[in-house]
């Protein structure tokens, strides 16, 4: 028993000495980088709020045109929340595959978007595989337990 105990806490001793220390440059602020993002997103509502009814898609065709100066990365973050809107903030897989045709409906009728509703039914497809194998599963399970 005491050897089993050196040796962890021996094991112990070695992971804690030979761990990586955190990187000091990952806790820097880069004052001047907020600054200018921060500038952005002023000038980002600031126009918005001149331009009341704006759309996503205007903002970013002004903004590509050089009405407005946007940083490039800030247009690839709202193109990437575009391109995959999910429903309340839950990705459509996970409405297909909880709630089934529940799920598909909701998405269709909030998202109305195919590939999201695509999503959706592949969700529900997957829970029912995965309804399919519990089932075989349980069956087989069964039916090994009682020799025939």
């Amino acid at each position: 028993m005491k050897n089993v105990l050196f040796l962890f806490l021996s094991f112990l001793l070695v992971s804690f000495t030979h761990a990586e220390s955190p990187r000091a440059a990952l806790f820097d602020l880069n004052e001047a980088q907020i600054d200018a993002q921060i500038s952005d997103l002023n000038e980002l509502e600031s126009y918005v709020i001149s331009n009341q009814g704006v759309t996503l898609n205007e903002v970013m065709d002004f903004a590509r045109e050089g009405e407005l100066n946007l940083s490039v990365n800030m247009l690839d973050n709202f193109a990437a929340i575009l391109a995959d809107h999910p429903v309340a903030g839950i990705p459509s897989f996970l409405w297909g595959c909880v709630l089934g045709p529940v799920g598909i409906a909701i998405v269709h009728f909030d998202a109305e978007d195919k590939e999201q509703t695509r999503k959706a039914i592949w969700g529900c497809v997957a829970l029912g595989g995965v309804y399919a194998l519990l089932v075989a599963a349980s069956y087989i399970f069964a039916f090994s337990a009682y020799p025939f």
